[in-house]
């Protein structure tokens, strides 16, 4: 197990969601002659990477761990030219439309919410702002860039595997031009897509 420095419960308020899970996994998966500071200044510029790995024999590694959200992806997306009404996030529950809803609104970021046909209909009234679409109300629909939150949350333990399997594809090919998958946990549907992927790079790799 690594050293992580300062320890874990000194420095866990200061950590986003994504750097504590990285800082466990990196205690947890590497040997015990790996040092690991986190938030420490480095070089002239004094420069606070998230991350330093350090091993007596392999050398240092700098680490920075992105918290991607959709609200962050949007705002990547906007900085380098793509027009915010290109940016569909979708989700397949409520709760998880008011949270994406409530976190662009947050950062000033506007958004136009469908969760039913009648609100899709509206969906294209407001130019300039991200669509947040419900996954049921996506069908039929194509934008250029789709994010689609909570993989992790997919299939929800209850619910018919066949059948959410079938709206997490509708949803997943309404992009035409790129498709962003984001989960905090791991479930049986984002180990299957991980899997897929693992399996067509290594056939790419073979060819």
């Amino acid at each position: 197990m690594a050293t992580l420095i300062p320890a874990r419960n000194g420095c866990l308020s200061r950590m986003t969601g994504g750097e504590k899970r990285f800082s466990e996994r990196l205690e947890q998966k590497l040997e015990d002659d790996y040092l690991i500071w986190y938030d420490v200044p480095i070089g002239l510029k004094q420069r606070r990477p998230d991350f330093v790995v350090f091993h007596p024999h392999r050398g240092m590694l700098v680490l920075e761990v992105k918290d991607w959200k959709a609200d962050t992806i949007a705002h990547a997306e906007l900085a380098h030219g793509r027009r915010a009404d290109e940016i569909a996030v979708l989700y397949r529950y409520n709760w998880q439309g008011e949270r994406l809803r409530a976190a662009f609104e947050k950062v000033n970021l506007a958004c136009n919410m469908a969760s039913s046909d009648s609100g899709k209909r509206a969906l294209f009234m407001i130019r300039d702002a991200v669509k947040l679409v419900s996954i049921h109300s996506s069908k039929g629909l194509e934008f250029p860039l789709v994010v689609i939150p909570w993989l992790g949350l997919l299939p929800k333990p209850g619910e018919e595997e066949s059948h959410e399997a079938r709206l997490l594809y509708v949803a997943m090919t309404r992009a035409t031009e790129r498709l962003l998958l984001t989960h905090h946990a791991d479930s049986l549907f984002s180990r299957r897509i991980r899997e897929s992927i693992n399996e067509v790079q290594g056939q790419l790799a073979q060819a």
